[in-house]
C-alpha cells in the first residue's frame, strides 16, 4: 500500500515527519511525503499510488487530475482557526480581516468577527489560479490582514499585507493518515469482492445478466451472450436482447418477488429462467436474471446419475460383435440398425439364446443415446417385491430394511439412455401399470416418495413368448403392449440360419481356445454334419456350452462323428414310460405312402417282446414324423440323446 502526503507549507514539515515516524503503520504500508505547492504537483509521479493526503488547492487539483485515486483531505479544525485568530489578536489590531482560499467552511466562520473585534470578509474561489486576484480584491476592500493557506499568505506578503497561515494540528494530520489507510483497505476489500463476483459471473456456465429498473442490461457473461445472438449484451435493453423475458422482468421488479419459468428462445433452445429482484433499503434497483440451458442440465444430471450407480451402465457389444452369414440374420441386423436411428420403443422377439441382449446393446451403441447409460434388467430374475424397488427406487424409510438415503431405481439410472427389459412378460400386472406411466408421462415416483422425477428413457424389451397369447390369457396388459410394440425385431433360431452354425462354432472355438488351451483340433466331415443336423433348441447359448465341452474333453487331435455325438447327446437318465404313439395299424391315411418298414434281414436280432415293441415304436414314430428327429423325440416323450442311443441300438441311424 502506497500513500502520498502533500505537505502544504514548510511550517508543517517537521510536524508531519514526526507524526509519521511515531505511528505504528501496518505491514506493507509505505508513506511518501512531498513539500510542494500546486504548481509543483506536476513533478510528482503517482504510479502505483493508492491514496493521496492533501489540503486546500492541492487537494482540488489532485482530484481533478487523478480521479481514480483515493483522496483524503487534511481538514482544518475549529481549533486551527481559533489559533490563527488568537495569533492575530496578540500581535496586531487589524481594521479588517480577509479570509481567502478554497475552503468550503469559510462561509461558516463569520462569527469570528466578535473574536477579532473587527469586520471579516470571505473571499472564496476553488480555482487556485485566482488566489492572487482574490487577495488583491481583499486589499482593495480595505482588508489589512489575511487568513489563509500557503498560497494566500504568499500573495499577501507580495502585496504588503499582514497574514497568518492556517496550520493543521498533529492530531488532525494523524487522523488523515489513518483515514487514508482505512480507505485503501476498504477499497481493496471491495475490489476483491468485485473481482470475485466478476470471476463468478464470467466463468459461470449459467447465463447471468443484471437488468436495471429501466430495463437496460448492465452486466452479462459469455454464457448469456451465447444464449442470445453471441454478441455483448451490456447497454442493450432487455426487450431487444431477450424480448421473451421482458414481461416476467417487469412483473418481478413490480412485485419484488422471484419468478421462475421455462421459456423457448427463437434459436429453439429451451431455458430455465430465474429472475431475482435487487432490493436495497426497501427500494428495487433492478433484477439479476439466471439463464440455464435445460439440455445442459439434463446432461449433468445424467452424469451424476451414472456416477451414483454401482454399475458402469455401459454396453460391451456392438453390431461388429455379431457373427453371421445367413440372409435371415442379414435382414435382422439391417432392421436393427434402422431401428437404432429412431427413438421409438422396441420389442425383440426370439427363442432362448438367440442373442436378444446382444442386439439390444448393439442398438443402443448405434443410436444417438450411445453416450448415455445402458441399464439391463432381467425381469424374471427378481421376485415381485424386489423388482418394484429395483426398477423405480425408494426413499429412506420406505420399508423395513430400506437403505439409508434411499436408492435410485434402474429407470432413473437409464435417464438419457436405454432401459433393456429382458423377459418382459414376467413383470407382474401391478408393476405393468407403473411401467405404463413411465412410458406415458415420462416420470417416475420412488417407493415411499410423494415427488415425481422426470426421465428420458428409451425402452427395449425382449421376450421368448408370444405377447399376443399373453394378452389373451390376461397375463400382459394390452395398453402396455401397444406402448412397447412400436418396432418389432424378430431374431431367427440358430436352426433357421443356414450355415451360421459352423461360422459361430469356429468363432467360439477361437474365442475359448486361449482359455482352455485347445490346440490343433480338427473336425471330420461327419462330425460337422452331426453339428449341422443338431437342433440347438438352446440356440447360441447351447452352442457355446457345446464348444466349451469340446474344449474340455478334446484339447487336440481329430474329432470324429462318434465323439461329436457323445458331446451332443451326453448320457441321461432314462425313465420308462408307456408308448406315446398309436399302433402302426392306425397310421394316418395321408402318411401310408411315406411309411417305411425295414427289411427283415436288416432288423436287429430281437431278444424279447419288449425290445420288439420298442423297435416297432421307433419305426412308427419315424413314419409319423417323416424322419424329423425332434418331433420323434417329442412324440416318444424322450430326449434326443436317448432317441439317438435307441436308433443306434437297433441299427436305425
Amino acid at each position: 500500500m502506497k500513500i502520498v502526503v502533500i505537505i502544504p507549507s514548510p511550517s508543517m514539515t517537521e510536524m508531519a515527519k514526526r507524526v509519521i515516524a511515531e505511528k505504528s503503520l501496518p505491514e506493507g504500508v509505505q508513506i511518501e511525503t512531498h513539500l510542494v505547492d500546486v504548481e509543483g504537483l506536476k513533478n510528482i509521479t503517482f504510479n502505483g499510488v493508492d491514496a493521496v493526503v492533501s489540503r486546500g488547492y492541492s487537494a482540488l487539483e489532485l482530484k481533478r487530475r487523478y480521479p481514480h485515486l483515493i483522496h483524503v483531505p487534511i481538514d482544518i479544525s475549529s481549533y486551527d482557526i481559533l489559533r490563527a485568530v488568537s495569533q492575530i489578536r496578540k500581535s496586531h489590531t487589524p481594521k479588517k480581516v480577509g479570509f481567502c482560499g478554497g475552503y468550503q467552511y469559510m462561509y461558516d466562520s463569520m462569527e469570528l468577527e466578535e473574536l477579532l473585534a473587527c469586520p471579516l470578509s470571505v473571499y472564496y474561489s476553488n480555482d487556485y489560479t485566482k488566489i492572487q486576484s482574490i487577495v488583491k480584491q481583499a486589499k482593495e476592500d480595505g482588508c489589512d490582514y489575511i487568513i489563509g493557506g500557503y498560497s494566500a499568505v504568499f500573495f499577501a506578503a507580495r502585496l504588503g499585507l499582514q497574514s497568518v497561515m492556517l496550520d493543521t494540528s498533529a492530531e488532525v494530520f494523524a487522523n488523515s493518515i489513518d483515514e487514508a489507510i482505512r480507505a485503501v483497505n476498504i477499497k481493496r476489500v471491495e475490489q476483491l469482492k468485485a473481482a470475485m463476483y466478476r470471476t463468478i459471473t464470467k466463468s459461470s456456465n449459467e447465463g447471468i445478466i443484471f437488468v436495471d429498473k429501466d430495463g437496460f442490461i448492465g452486466v452479462d457473461n459469455k454464457a448469456a451472450q451465447e444464449m442470445g445472438d453471441g454478441l455483448p449484451l451490456c447497454h442493450k435493453s432487455l426487450l431487444q436482447a431477450f424480448p421473451e423475458l421482458n414481461k416476467s422482468f417487469k412483473r418481478a421488479v413490480t412485485s419484488g418477488r422471484n419468478i421462475v419459468e421455462i421459456i423457448k428462445l427463437p434459436n429453439k433452445r429451451t431455458i430455465s429462467v430465474t429472475i431475482t429482484p435487487v432490493v436495497s433499503d426497501a427500494k428495487i434497483y433492478g433484477a439479476v436474471i439466471n439463464l440455464q440451458d435445460i439440455s445442459h442440465i439434463q446432461e449433468l444430471e445424467g452424469n451424476i446419475r451414472a456416477k451414483l450407480s454401482e454399475k458402469g451402465l455401459q454396453t460391451r457389444y456392438s453390431f461388429e460383435d455379431i457373427v453371421y452369414g445367413s440372409k435371415a440374420m442379414q435382414t435382422a441386423v439391417a432392421a436393427a440398425k434402422r431401428y437404432a436411428q429412431s427413438d421409438a420403443n422396441i420389442i425383440i422377439v426370439g427363442a432362448t439364446g438367440t442373442g436378444k441382449e446382444l442386439f439390444a446393446q448393439s442398438i443402443h451403441a448405434y443410436s444417438v443415446r450411445r453416450n448415455g447409460p445402458f441399464v439391463a434388467v432381467n425381469c424374471a430374475a427378481l421376485p415381485e417385491n424386489l423388482l418394484e424397488s429395483e426398477l423405480f427406487g425408494y426413499v429412506e424409510g420406505a420399508f423395513t430394511g430400506a437403505g439409508k438415503g434411499g436408492k435410485m431405481g434402474m429407470v432413473e439410472q437409464a435417464h438419457r439412455g436405454t432401459l433393456f427389459l429382458d423377459e418382459i412378460t414376467e413383470i407382474p400386472i401391478s408393476l405393468q401399470i407403473k411401467l405404463l406411466r413411465v412410458l406415458q408421462e415420462r416420470e417416475i415416483r420412488r417407493l415411499g416418495s410423494d415427488k415425481v422425477t422426470r426421465v428420458d428413457v428409451r425402452i427395449i424389451a425382449a421376450t421368448n413368448k408370444s405377447l399376443t397369447e399373453q394378452v389373451k390369457k390376461g397375463q400382459f396388459r394390452s395398453d402396455l403392449l401397444y406402448r412397447l410394440d412400436v418396432l418389432r425385431l424378430f431374431l431367427p433360431a440358430l436352426s433357421e440360419r443356414e450355415n451360421d452354425v459352423e461360422l459361430l462354432f469356429d468363432h467360439l472355438l477361437k474365442l475359448l481356445c486361449p482359455v482352455n488351451t485347445v490346440q490343433d483340433l480338427v473336425l471330420t466331415e461327419d462330425a460337422k454334419k452331426c453339428l449341422r443336423n443338431y437342433p440347438f433348441t438352446g440356440n447360441i447359448r447351447e452352442l457355446r456350452n457345446i464348444v466349451e465341452r469340446i474344449c474340455v474333453l478334446h484339447k487336440s487331435g481329430i474329432l470324429g462323428k462318434e465323439d461329436m455325438e457323445a458331446i451332443l447327446y451326453p448320457e441321461d437318465l432314462q425313465v420308462e414310460k408307456p408308448p406315446a404313439i398309436a399302433p402302426r395299424e392306425i397310421l394316418p391315411a395321408n402318411l401310408q405312402n411315406f411309411a417305411i418298414t425295414p427289411p427283415i434281414d436288416q432288423a436287429p436280432n430281437l431278444l424279447s417282446a419288449r425290445e420288439q415293441a420298442e423297435y416297432q415304436q421307433l419305426i412308427d414314430a419315424y413314419n409319423l414324423c417323416q424322419g424329423r428327429k425332434n418331433e420323434m423325440a417329442t412324440m416318444l416323450n424322450i430326449n434326443r440323446s436317448t432317441l439317438w442311443r435307441k436308433l443306434k441300438k437297433y441299427n436305425l441311424n
